[in-house]
């Protein structure tokens, strides 16, 4: 089983990232990959198979196709996208929220006018009662991804 590391790990690599996003479009064969990246059929092979190895892409009758796991993965990585081109303003609101004791409803009031994603407005506007943390008991490279995270209450201490 894979860990978040061996995931990003790969995608870490801008050409498997590429291939990825390729073959999160379309369902594409080898021969489509090595005419549109400029790979060698080594180097296109390498980085498949790494992205066959994580789980993210499938091949079935010589064509790679996203897997469900991987269509997470895309998605989580179009969020991380679009957080991106928001850098500016999700920094200004942390700054906002940081320097002054603002209400929920303020706060909600600012993002949804300095935003325009939707999907990201929805994220922060959410309550904030739990969030998410890696288990410090156990080493982040053993923790299999279906269950990574565990919730605690703010303010809590670890």
């Amino acid at each position: 089983m894979n860990s978040v590391v061996d995931v990003l790990k790969a995608l870490s690599d801008p050409k498997v990232l590429a291939i990825f996003n390729i073959i999160a479009l379309s369902n594409v064969d080898r021969g489509f990959l090595l005419s549109h990246l400029n790979l060698s059929t080594r180097s296109c092979h390498y980085r498949v198979s790494r992205l066959l190895k994580t789980g993210v892409i499938s091949r079935k009758n010589g064509k790679y196709s996203v897997t469900s796991f991987g269509l997470l993965v895309h998605h989580a990585q179009n969020l991380i996208g679009l957080a991106l081109n928001s850098y500016w303003k999700l920094s200004a609101i942390d700054s906002l929220e940081s320097s002054h004791r603002i209400p929920r409803h303020e706060y909600n009031k600012i993002v949804s006018n300095l935003l325009s994603d939707d999907k990201i407005k929805e994220i922060l506007t959410r309550e904030r009662e739990t969030i998410n943390i890696v288990d410090p008991r156990k080493s982040i490279n053993s923790i299999p991804l279906n269950i990574q995270t565990s919730t605690r209450r703010l303010g809590q201490t670890i």
